[in-house]
């Protein structure tokens, strides 16, 4: 094994980048990630295998499944990968079975929804389902009665066509006041594929806004 090493400085002219970055087991055999001679990063298994998949900077992304690092906690390897969507994911295992994953994905805002009425509503979709394997995440509630209107009630709740599942408890509305913003330390999280929306009561004039994101369940 060599005895020296190459130092690098900030701002320094780049000069040989060959190297090793990362390298990490997979019970079997090592794998890394390492710079080759022509300066573009490799991902390899270096004992049984001579080459790897190569990425340039701005090329055409391919595959994205993959490790990207990994680390022995003491007792078993643990990982973060990528997924066949191209989702980093933390994959946690015990010995040599995953007993779960943490999939880290962007999230998706979804256009305000907003309705203005003219009566006390019931099970007024606010916010559409978003389809298969995805949730809404609510955030902020606005709410709105006109002075001309009567004091009220309101709750949100999900799946307003189906189980009408409550999503807060009843919530007192004056009239002229409203609820400025309600903005929801703990986000409302809606099942799978399911709407969102309220009821109210008694008031006249009044709108509803509701904003948030869409996630992958």
């Amino acid at each position: 094994m060599s005895t020296t090493h190459q130092q690098y400085d900030d701002g320094a002219p780049k000069g040989k980048s060959q190297g090793t970055l990362i390298m990490g087991t997979d019970g079997t055999l090592i794998q890394a990630v390492k710079v080759d001679s022509d300066g573009k990063l490799e991902l390899s298994g270096i004992i049984s295998a001579t080459t790897g998949t190569e990425y340039a900077d701005g090329a055409a992304r391919g595959s994205a499944v993959g490790v990207l690092g990994m680390v022995d906690d003491g007792v078993n390897v643990q990982s973060m990968a990528g997924d066949s969507n191209g989702h980093p994911i933390v994959v946690l295992t015990a010995g040599s079975a995953a007993i779960g994953t943490v999939t880290m994905v962007k999230p998706v805002g979804f256009s305000p929804g907003i309705y203005n009425a003219s009566a006390a509503q019931t099970d007024r979709e606010l916010v559409a389902a978003p389809g298969a394997s995805k949730a809404l995440v609510i955030t902020d509630i606005i709410i709105s009665n006109d002075v001309a209107s009567a004091d009220g009630t309101i709750y949100f709740e999900e799946d307003t066509v189906g189980a009408k599942t409550a999503k807060t408890g009843l919530l007192s509305v004056l009239a002229g006041v409203g609820v400025p913003l309600l903005n929801l330390g703990s986000p409302i999280i809606c099942a799978t594929n399911k709407n969102f929306g309220y009821t109210s009561t008694l008031m006249t004039t009044h709108s509803v806004t509701v904003l948030g994101y869409v996630k992958d369940v």
